[in-house]
């Protein structure tokens, strides 16, 4: 999907990606859903999303969450449960919220908007109910006929379902605790940080802290 334009609501709710998921360079002008996907890593570099679309992402599990660069211009509510959450040069409107599960979280050179909220995600999301790849629905026809070729493909290998089993295992072992490893040259005025893990956080170069 890199370099894709999603103009009207895309939903990938309920997909299992067992390799990467690459949005780089995506557009979304439309409501986006990420809710109970489970994906290796969710490539969304570069990834802009315009001034008041809906983005819900409840139930989200990735090994890599990659939003390096991402402009996120409206104000959002994200639930991000991840091993490693890299947000390097990503730009997050003001007022929104961000709670994350992860042993990692690094926002080096990131610039938050003013009463952005970075905290905890307190409970863990529920695994998804269903062991198969399901067809994710995204709004281009070309890329939904893949996808529901992906589908039937794994209903019908056993290697298919043997990886997202062993997928789903990795991502369930998600630590609890979220671990903010750097804020490095990043814009933090009138940033909130509640029940993040900071023993290793790096502040160096930082703005707007008090």
């Amino acid at each position: 999907f890199d370099e894709a334009t999603f103009s009207e609501e895309s939903s990938f709710s309920g997909a299992t990606f067992t390799r990467t998921a690459s949005f780089i360079g995506a557009t979304f002008t439309g409501a986006a859903g990420f809710t109970d996907v489970w994906v290796r890593e969710l490539d969304l570099t570069q990834a802009g999303i315009s001034g008041g679309t809906e983005v819900s992402t409840e139930g989200l599990h990735a090994l890599t969450l990659n939003l390096s660069r991402a402009v996120i211009d409206p104000a959002v509510h994200l639930e991000l449960s991840a091993t490693t959450i890299i947000g390097h040069r990503t730009r997050i409107a003001r007022y929104s919220q961000l709670r994350m599960r992860c042993g990692s979280a690094d926002f080096t050179d990131a610039d938050l908007g003013e009463h952005c909220l970075l905290a905890a995600l307190r409970y863990a999301p529920a695994p998804g109910a269903s062991m198969e790849m399901t067809d994710p629905s995204p709004t281009d026809s070309g890329a939904q006929a893949k996808s529901s070729r992906l589908a039937v493909r794994a209903h019908r290998e056993p290697a298919v379902k043997a990886k997202i089993t062993k997928l789903r295992n990795c991502l369930e072992s998600i630590p609890t605790e979220a671990a903010l490893l750097s804020l490095e040259r990043a814009v933090v005025a009138g940033v909130t940080v509640s029940g993040l893990d900071l023993t290793r956080c790096q502040f160096h170069g930082a703005h707007g802290l008090d």
